[in-house]
């Protein structure tokens, strides 16, 4: 309490947002389908509604199918000083991007992709450092990627506070599939306390089988 009062709903696929379209709001409440790129509807017509000076909060839920989300919807969350953000960053499509490769080969599209959810191409000098280069060459691939990702990690979690505005963000938790290779890292970014203690608390339970 106090309940929330507008659910937004964003789906690419046409079969998907129509199932979506069937659920029934809870009382005095209203659902929201948008059938269109996520990026673009929380930049221009979600986030922009839910104003300091309106009152407005919001709880938003980013689960992207890759590395898609731009830097920019993360940015103006942050700036907003009204919204609460759990973002699922995929850490097996940024791997296919950076993580494992030779700096001097990656593409000019896997930069692209990684600077537009990184805001920019600093991600590049928390992964390849001179120090981190010779770390990674004296390890094996398989401590290598473990490594590289925790390192990203805590680097994009700096930049929810320093860079996008968030006064808060907890410590991401990693999903691992059953082999225990890392799928994605949890995080959650907030600018009060109250919701940071919360968030956190649920990201370092322990996982029920």
């Amino acid at each position: 309490q106090p309940s929330f009062q507008h659910y937004h709903f964003i789906e690419r696929d046409p079969g998907r947002a129509a199932e979506l379209r069937k659920l029934a709001p809870p009382p005095s409440a209203q659902i929201h389908v948008y059938e269109s790129d996520a990026n673009e509807t929380l930049l221009t017509t979600i986030l922009p509604q839910i104003e300091f000076p309106k009152y407005r909060r919001a709880l938003v839920f980013v689960d992207p199918y890759t590395i898609d989300l731009d830097w920019r919807v993360t940015a103006l969350a942050g700036s907003l000083k009204t919204v609460d953000m759990f973002i699922n960053f995929m850490i097996v499509a940024a791997n296919r991007n950076a993580l494992l490769q030779n700096p001097d080969e990656i593409t000019d599209a896997q930069r692209t992709r990684m600077n537009r959810v990184w805001g920019d191409d600093s991600w590049f000098k928390a992964l390849y450092d001179d120090r981190q280069l010779s770390l990674f060459d004296e390890i094996s691939a398989t401590e290598k990627l473990p490594k590289a990702n925790g390192l990203l990690a805590n680097a994009y979690r700096q930049r929810l506070t320093q860079e996008a505005g968030f006064a808060y963000a907890a410590p991401p938790r990693p999903f691992k599939n059953r082999a225990g290779a890392e799928l994605y890292y949890l995080f959650f970014a907030s600018p009060n306390a109250a919701g940071y203690r919360v968030a956190k608390h649920l990201l370092e339970k322990p996982v029920v089988e």
